[in-house]
């Protein structure tokens, strides 16, 4: 079992709670720029006495407060109590709300990944819709809090949607509790494990160790670890994952050139249990943050393959800072970069293998029900005592009027086709690499 306490950079965790980072500290010595605090003071004063409504100042002092996070980057902001109990459920796996992971862009608000089996997915969001409306007010430039503020109490919301085709549909969302399923686990085709992680949170680690060590006692061949729509999460959770593949080297380090902090995160020997097992990283555009941390770390120490799509590409680092009045600063403290010193931000993490999108119907699906002796041009198979051609022209013209019959295992490979393409070639780089290995 890997023991957290170990690792050095568990406060780069999203949901993390910490005390005030060591950077910051450092600068509050520095000298306030007085000028610009005798401006800032000037226009407090004229809001407060000349707007056309009134104002008290602790709201005018909110909207500065906010104002300057809102203006860093999508990811910074000012957390109420209620909004970091929201943060703290999310990390233990729960919350109410309408099952969606989003960010903001350019004012855009783009969707990272709908929660699996929340109302977000079963409507047909995808990852990298644009909202446009949430009700009849169009969000363009608006920052995260206020968008936070329009959906607060909502038990009902409908939202104009914009999908990568340039397509608006609306579709209506009711908040319900969200559970997060963080890990699930199966066996593929008898002889392949398949973990999926759809969000990391405190109990992740734990779960994913708990579920990779059955299917190791089971024998299996290679594993597919698929983080498709994984929004990210807690970081020390994709770093502990990836301990159980690596034991040693550099997994991610982070760094702030404001402060000229640098934290570097390395594999522990004494916490891997599947250092050798053939392994395949399924990715998308909805993979984001700690689910691009595990990735890089895994595909830099060409540990597994990475098939799929290109990665979301959100390579900072958010730390939870409390204040005295128990409201929260969400701060964007670092960017991370792979084993390789690649930053990601904004690029993604390419896949060793690119895999279409494209689902199949059912009459479509012949998949792996033919051999060698239905491939044009094979060569004929001889006879055991002669050695010769045992082919004639009879068999050849039965062989093509006969109906093929899928070997054993085809039936559960034609299933997954139909259900999951993506997945379904996933386990065929994973055979291929198993007998390669």
């Amino acid at each position: 079992m890997i023991n957290h306490k170990k690792r050095t950079c568990r406060h780069l965790g999203l949901a993390v709670i910490l005390a005030l980072p060591l950077g910051l500290q450092a600068k509050s010595t520095a000298a306030l720029p007085l000028d610009e605090i005798r401006n800032f003071v000037d226009v407090y004063h004229i809001v407060k006495n000349e707007y056309v409504e009134e104002k008290d100042g602790k709201t005018l002092i909110d909207f500065a407060i906010k104002g300057m996070l809102d203006g860093l980057d999508p990811h910074s902001a000012y957390l109420e109590k209620s909004q970091l109990k929201d943060y703290r459920e999310d990390a233990n796996g729960s919350y109410l709300g309408f099952g969606v992971s989003w960010t903001i862009s350019n004012g855009k608000l783009i969707i990272i990944a709908p929660i699996a089996d929340s109302p977000a997915e079963k409507a047909g969001i995808k990852a990298n819709d644009r909202v446009v409306k949430i009700d009849n007010t169009v969000i363009e430039n608006m920052s995260m809090s206020d968008i936070d503020k329009l959906l607060k109490d909502k038990e009902e919301v409908s939202f104009t949607i914009t999908d990568s085709s340039n397509k608006d549909k609306v579709v209506k969302l009711k908040r319900t509790t969200i559970n997060l399923p963080s890990v699930t686990a199966k066996i593929l085709d008898k002889d392949y494990g398949y973990i999926q992680i759809n969000q990391f949170q405190d109990n992740t680690t734990k779960q994913f160790e708990e579920a990779l060590t059955e299917q190791l006692d089971k024998k299996v061949k290679g594993v597919i670890v698929d983080l498709r729509n994984n929004p990210g999460g807690l970081v020390y959770a994709a770093t502990d994952i990836a301990d159980l593949f690596l034991d040693a080297g550099l997994i991610v380090s982070t760094k702030n050139p404001n402060t000229g902090s640098e934290e570097k995160v390395h594999a522990e020997k004494d916490t891997t249990i599947a250092k050798d097992i053939p392994l395949v990283i399924l990715i998308n555009e909805g993979s984001a943050s700690a689910s691009e941390i595990l990735t890089g770390a895994l595909q830099s120490h060409k540990r597994a393959l990475v098939v799929g799509q290109p990665s979301f590409g959100k390579g900072s680092v958010q730390s939870i800072v409390p204040l005295s009045n128990g409201d929260a600063v969400k701060l964007t403290v670092a960017r991370y970069y792979t084993p390789n010193g690649d930053s990601i931000q904004a690029k993604g993490i390419t896949p060793d293998i690119i895999l279409s999108q494209l689902s199949v119907e059912e009459k479509e699906v012949d998949l792996l029900s033919y051999n060698e002796a239905d491939i044009a041009g094979h060569l004929s198979a001889e006879s055991p005592k002669t050695g010769k051609d045992n082919e004639n022209k009879k068999d050849k013209k039965t062989d093509k009027n006969k109906k093929k019959t899928p070997r054993k295992g085809d039936l559960s490979a034609t299933s997954l086709a139909k259900s999951d393409l993506q997945l379904f070639e996933a386990l065929n780089v994973l055979k291929v690499k198993v007998l390669v290995k």
